[in-house]
C-alpha cells in the first residue's frame, strides 16, 4: 500500500527522531563542525591527487560521524525496543489500523509475560479497566526489561474523575520521601498537562509528606500500606515488590486488591479505545 500524501513527509522525520532520542551519545556541536573542516581537508586533497569532488567527501565526513553516533541507539540491549519503534511508526505510515493492532498486541503481551505478579482491582468491582503505564530499563550491555506495570480502573460514568491506578515496581529502592515527589509529579502533570516546570519544582521545595497508615486487603488478607492524603497515593511492598495504588475521589476504605491473572477485560477495554 502507498504511503499517503500526508504521511510521505512524515515518516523519514519520525525515523530520525526515532534513532535520535536512543543513541546513549550525544555529540556537541563542535564535533560536527570538526568533521566538516576535517572532511573539507581530505576533500581537497582527493581532489587534487584523485580528481573527486571535494564537497562529497567532506560531506561523507559528517554522515559517517553522524551514522556512528546513530549506532548508539542500538547498542546497550536497546536494539530490539529501538526496531519495534521504528516498524511501529512504519506501520503508522501504511496502515493506522494495522499499526494500532500491532501496537496493542505488544502492549497485551508486555503485561502477560510480566515478570512480577500484577495487582488490581477485585473481580467484583464493576467498571472500566484498562492497562496502564509501564516502565522499562537496562543497565550498560545489559537487554532492556520491564521494570514497573499497573492496571488501571475507572467510574465509567465519571472516567478521569475517579479512578483507580495499581502499579507493581520490581526496581524501587527509593525513600518513601523520594517516591512522594515522584507520584506528586506524575499526579500534577495528570491532572494539569500543561503545568510548567516551575510549578512542577515547586513540588520539590515543599516539607516532608506526612505518612499516615492504612490498611488495605490484598487477597482477602490485611496489608499495611503508607499513606498520602493529599496526593491519594498508597505504597508498600510485600512479594518482594512494591505496590503503589494511587487514586481520586475514590474512598481508600472501599479499595480491595487482588493478583489480576485475567487480562481480558482490561485488553478489551484498551481496544475500544482509539489510538490505543
Amino acid at each position: 500500500m502507498p504511503l499517503g500524501r500526508g504521511r510521505s513527509w512524515w515518516l523519514p522525520v519520525r525515523l530520525v527522531g526515532i534513532i535520535r532520542s536512543h543513541r546513549r551519545m550525544h555529540p556537541a556541536p563542535w564535533i560536527y563542525v570538526a568533521a566538516a573542516v576535517l572532511g573539507a581537508g581530505l576533500g581537497l586533497l582527493a581532489h587534487r591527487v584523485l580528481g573527486w569532488w571535494w564537497w562529497a567527501v567532506a560531506i561523507g565526513v559528517v554522515v559517517a560521524v553522524a551514522l556512528r553516533f546513530a549506532a548508539t541507539a542500538f547498542t546497550g540491549g536497546r536494539h530490539k525496543m529501538v526496531a519495534a519503534q521504528l516498524w511501529s511508526a512504519l506501520l503508522w505510515s501504511i496502515s493506522p489500523r494495522k499499526a494500532h493492532e500491532h501496537a496493542l498486541g505488544q502492549r497485551a503481551d508486555m503485561f502477560r509475560t510480566a515478570p512480577f505478579p500484577l495487582y488490581g482491582l477485585v473481580p467484583t468491582w464493576q467498571g472500566v479497566r484498562r492497562f496502564g503505564s509501564s516502565a522499562s530499563s537496562s543497565g550498560p550491555g545489559e537487554p532492556m526489561r520491564v521494570t514497573a506495570l499497573g492496571l488501571s480502573h475507572h467510574d465509567p460514568e465519571r472516567e478521569g474523575l475517579r479512578y483507580v491506578d495499581v502499579e507493581v515496581r520490581d526496581d524501587d529502592a527509593r525513600r518513601p520521601l523520594d517516591l512522594a515527589y515522584d507520584l506528586a509529579f506524575r499526579v500534577a502533570l495528570r491532572r494539569d498537562p500543561a503545568a510548567d516546570e516551575h510549578q512542577l519544582r515547586g513540588i520539590e521545595e515543599r516539607p516532608e509528606p506526612d505518612w499516615t497508615a492504612v490498611t488495605i486487603p490484598v487477597d482477602g488478607e490485611p496489608v499495611p500500606f503508607a499513606f498520602l492524603a493529599d496526593q491519594w497515593v498508597a505504597t508498600a511492598e510485600f512479594g518482594g515488590h512494591t505496590v503503589v495504588v494511587q487514586g481520586r475521589r475514590f474512598p481508600v476504605e472501599s479499595v480491595e486488591l487482588a493478583r489480576i491473572t485475567d487480562l481480558e477485560p482490561y485488553l478489551e477495554a484498551d481496544a475500544q479505545v482509539p489510538g490505543a
